[in-house]
């Protein structure tokens, strides 16, 4: 930590909580010194153990406090509702500084100028930063390559739209501060190539105006107050070089708002152990990956394949759950569906009024079209209307209309049972009706 950010002035009100380590916090923290706005900085993540013994983090109670989550960056000022996610805080301590007369603007030009620049910021999320966690975490040689070619093409493309000394040219802008973090430790730090080998070095030389971008923001006073030793900062990268900073889900440490990318790399830690799970835990683990919208081809692909081979060993409610969990997350995997409609033929009249419908939301989200499994659960459903609430009546008819079922008495089952419950309708169940009234008429001529 440099004696200019720690000898900073304390200002009335401005707190800014912070992880020496890590590189999203690191965003926020430039543009605090880029505009010379006076903050008091707060350490909020500390080690739970000295030395390299440390399995995760103990969050300062004010962090938690403001951010439940415990996620840096957290930036408050008094009386005023915490601010988070790093790119987030970029643009309001920029507006902050606009308001005081400070230093050029981080997000300069038009309002389209301004939301070409935020598409910039999240392709470098995408395409930069996320690949670096891939290479570090992935144990297959195979993955970690894969994620360096990738990382190799992002920099080639970046490499063809810098315009000057900084990205966009002459001034410093929030793209810019999106990746300086990850240069720092990819390019200065070179921590890929000390934990993957010397295959894994990116070459500056056939990326000339990448390397001219790095000394300039590398030499820009409000970069280097933020930057943390080497030798230090490659410590904090070897719990995730030899894969036990992501043993356990419970152990991830919650360094930074972009989860996303953390997340996916657990998840493929997980998919490496996959012929090592019990069947529950391939099915909580694929709706793991539904309930939080992260898909990720590797992961979904080995747990999907694991557990079309444990379906047989499902009891109904997890083979419901199954079937809702491929179709969120689009898996269209025709021996794990097959296998589902097959099992659920077999044991249809087992299962309860709401796992019937997850059943068949997951055929309907993949406008898969199995007729016998649609033939029973139709009829299954037709048994158990009197259990489904009107939120279930209305899925049941919408799977039902887009899967195009045959099943006409149970189209008009589902329609009357909805009709006597009319007044207790939302909207969006009203429309539901009206598709539903729609079809039966259809189908009845």
């Amino acid at each position: 930590m440099s004696k200019r950010a720690a000898d900073k002035t304390v200002s009335a009100g401005l707190e800014f909580f912070s992880a020496w380590f890590c590189p999203y916090a690191q965003r926020a923290w430039i543009a605090l010194e880029h505009h010379g706005l006076k903050y008091r900085k707060i350490e909020g993540l500390l080690p739970d153990a000295p030395g390299e013994d440390f399995k995760g983090y103990k969050k300062h109670p004010r962090l938690l406090e403001l951010n439940p989550k415990g996620l840096v960056p957290t930036l408050a000022e008094d009386g005023m509702p915490p601010v988070y996610e790093s790119s987030v805080c970029v643009e309001y301590i920029d507006e902050i500084a606009a308001c005081c007369g400070e230093r050029p603007s981080l997000m300069p030009g038009t309002p389209a100028e301004r939301a070409a620049l935020r598409l910039k910021v999240d392709w470098i999320n995408k395409n930069l930063c996320s690949p670096f966690y891939q290479v570090l975490v992935r144990t297959s040689t195979e993955d970690r390559e894969a994620a360096l070619k990738m990382l190799q093409c992002s920099i080639d493309e970046l490499e063809a739209w810098i315009k000057g000394p900084y990205f966009m040219g002459e001034q410093l802008t929030a793209a810019d501060i999106a990746f300086i973090p990850w240069a720092y430790r990819i390019l200065h730090c070179k921590i890929l190539e000390r934990f993957r080998g010397p295959a894994f070095a990116l070459d500056l030389a056939t990326r000339p105006k990448l390397a001219k971008w790095l000394d300039s923001v590398l030499a820009t006073e409000a970069v280097k107050a933020t930057l943390a030793e080497p030798e230090a900062l490659c410590g904090t990268y070897k719990r995730y070089a030899d894969n036990t900073a992501l043993s356990k889900v419970d152990e991830l440490p919650d360094e930074s708002e972009e989860d996303e990318e953390v997340l996916v790399a657990c998840l493929d830690r997980l998919a490496d152990q996959a012929p090592r799970l019990s069947a529950e835990d391939l099915v909580a683990s694929l709706c793991g990956l539904a309930m939080l919208g992260v898909r990720d081809d590797v992961a979904t692909a080995a747990l999907s394949e694991e557990v079309t081979q444990a379906i047989p060993m499902l009891a109904c409610p997890e083979l419901a759950l199954l079937s809702w969990a491929c179709g969120t997350l689009g898996l269209r995997s025709v021996p794990t569906m097959e296998a589902i409609a097959e099992e659920s033929l077999r044991r249809i009249w087992q299962f309860g009024a709401n796992d019937l419908i997850k059943l068949l939301c997951g055929f309907g989200s993949l406008g898969l079209r199995h007729r016998p499994f649609l033939e029973a659960v139709a009829s299954a459903i037709d048994w158990s209307l009197q259990q489904l609430p009107l939120r279930g009546l209305v899925q049941a008819a919408w799977f039902l209309a887009v899967l195009a079922s045959p099943e006409h008495k149970v189209m008009t089952s589902i329609a009357n049972q909805m009709l006597m419950q009319l007044e207790h309708l939302s909207l969006a169940e009203l429309a539901g009706v009206w598709v539903l009234s729609d079809l039966v008429f259809d189908m009845e001529g």
